[in-house]
């Protein structure tokens, strides 16, 4: 008979919503799917600029006349300069040296170019070197305050060759990709050599002049450019609940598996962003999400404040919250998720809820007394008819 009773009371209590305090509000995912916008594969560059810079030469023109310059050191000019003339031994030779160590892996770099800018300075006389090499330079001891035309390293293969214009102040590009690549996979200090493709070669003093580092602007660089990051189509899976706790203290709670579209395998390096907003469309909540454990593709959140303190103590209203979860992979398309939560919130006065238990605790009271007084009813007249029948 009590059973029956305690039963019936926790029945009552139960449909007049006197256990939802105690009990998780669920939401599951209203949306699952992937949303693709229109990908550009972004360029993405890196400019290196020399440790060192400088050109050597064997002869240079002091006051008219030809001076032997074997042995000097041209480290601290702003110029570097390129020439050749008719008469053996009057050639210029440029060298630069880079450190690459910043540099991604080779697999990920597309080209690599050495970039000069050429001044409009001639001498008087001279006109422009037409054609400009780029060769290797596989000894890198070299520094640009001490090499001379005496000790200069020797330059290798051929990279590129150039076409200079005479008079003009340009950028001009060799490409160095090749080279650049073994160094960086090597020992990432690479060095290279500019010179005239027809040193003696008949012309009559030829000349170009680029700026070094130790000019004010225009610095050479290498200029590396990366390889388009590899297009990765993302599926975002969201579910999650909202805890009610005393007084509108309500806070949500999301799960996003993110996962490879194609190969279905997690995604563990994917940038997750969480949008919450209110049935009003007013953003109140913007948050990233982090993995929960490496390698599963499983990001969790988790308000830290309820929703109540985070819409700044306004009364919650009951209404719809959207859950807005984008999933992106480097520079890759973009998935998203939406997450809708039911939020009926209990009264907002302490007074309000007091009343209500109350009433409903009377209720309860009043239908055991029923149920207690029926029950005892049945019992008395089963006991009178056993008795009449006896």
């Amino acid at each position: 008979m009590m059973k029956k009773i305690v039963s019936r009371i926790l029945l009552t209590l139960l449909s007049m919503g006197m256990l939802t305090l105690a009990f998780s509000s669920q939401a599951t995912s209203l949306l699952t799917h992937v949303k693709i916008f229109q990908y550009e594969p972004e360029i993405v560059t890196e400019v290196i600029f020399p440790s060192d810079d400088s050109f050597v030469g064997k002869e240079a023109i002091i006051n008219y006349s030809w001076v032997d310059t074997t042995d000097w050191n041209y480290g601290n000019s702003s110029r570097l300069i390129v020439s050749t003339t008719t008469v053996d031994g009057r050639d210029r030779r440029a060298f630069l040296k880079f450190s690459l160590s910043s540099l991604s892996s080779p697999e990920d770099i597309a080209s690599v170019k050495l970039g000069l800018f050429k001044s409009d300075y001639y001498p008087p006389g001279w006109g422009g070197v037409e054609n400009v090499e780029a060769r290797e330079v596989a000894d890198d001891s070299w520094t640009e305050e001490n090499i001379t035309w005496n000790n200069q390293v020797g330059y290798g293969s051929l990279l590129d060759t150039v076409y200079i214009v005479f008079g003009s102040s340009l950028w001009y590009f060799w490409n160095v990709t090749p080279f650049i690549l073994d160094e960086l996979a090597g020992d990432k200090v690479a060095s290279l050599c500019l010179k005239a493709e027809n040193e003696d070669g008949g012309y009559a003093h030829r000349w170009s002049s680029f700026w070094s580092k130790e000019y004010d602007d225009f610095d050479p660089h290498l200029l590396v450019t990366y390889k388009p990051k590899p297009l990765r189509m993302l599926t975002v899976k969201l579910s999650g609940g909202h805890d009610y706790l005393y007084m509108e203290r309500v806070k949500i709670r999301v799960t996003a598996l993110v996962t490879d579209s194609e190969s279905m395998e997690p995604v563990s390096d994917a940038d997750i962003t969480i949008d919450i907003y209110d049935p009003d469309g007013n953003l109140w909540s913007s948050d990233n999400m982090t993995e929960k454990l490496a390698g599963t593709g499983i990001y969790e959140w988790q308000s830290d404040e309820t929703i109540r303190q985070l819409m700044g103590n306004r009364q919650l209203r009951k209404g719809v919250y959207l859950v807005h979860v984008q999933a992106a992979y480097q520079r890759g398309p973009t998935a998203t998720d939406i997450l809708e939560f039911h939020i009926d919130p209990l009264p907002e006065n302490p007074t309000q809820l007091h009343t209500i238990l109350m009433f409903v605790l009377a209720g309860a009271l009043v239908t055991t007394i029923i149920v207690w007084y029926i029950d005892h009813g049945r019992l008395t007249r089963n006991l009178q008819l056993g008795r009449t029948t006896s």
